[in-house]
């Protein structure tokens, strides 16, 4: 199993440039980008655009390995599939784990979800990062429900 958990640093109104954290958990490990030197934190709300992006790719399209970059920082995670569907998830020489496409794919709209539900977390419409995030949630919404 493998849960996703974003955080935002600024405690401003929300900007799709604003700095956050992401922790990754598994069975195997923990990956976070929260406490590292040099610092690893990243714009979390483009983080999320493309972690979202990923996790439709998995499911949709077929891809077997994708590398995940954090905007603005060093914290990267690989993803890799296997013939049987399962994502391994690995963060430098740490294995967090490994779980099947469309678990991943739901463990990642899941933590998105929480983020998104905490208060001060939604990015106004008129914000340059609020379509972009709109537009990927929808896609993997709609990866998962082809499932």
């Amino acid at each position: 199993m493998i849960t996703f958990k974003f955080s935002r640093r600024d405690k401003e109104p929300a900007h799709g440039f604003d700095l956050g954290d992401i922790e990754v958990t598994g069975t195997d490990g923990l990956a976070t980008s929260a406490g590292r030197i040099p610092d690893q934190g990243s714009m979390i709300y483009l983080s999320i655009v493309g972690l979202l992006d990923i996790a439709s790719g998995l499911l949709g399209t077929g891809t077997s390995r994708a590398a995940f970059v954090a905007p603005d920082s060093s914290f990267q995670l690989r993803l890799s599939t296997n013939k049987k569907g399962r994502v391994r998830v690995s963060c430098g020489k740490t294995h967090v784990g490994e779980t099947q496409a469309i678990d991943f794919a739901r463990a990642v709209l899941s933590g998105v979800e929480a983020f998104l539900s905490e208060p001060g977390n939604q990015l106004s419409v008129a914000d340059a990062v609020h379509n972009d995030l709109t537009a990927s949630l929808a896609g993997l919404r709609g990866a998962l429900k082809r499932k």
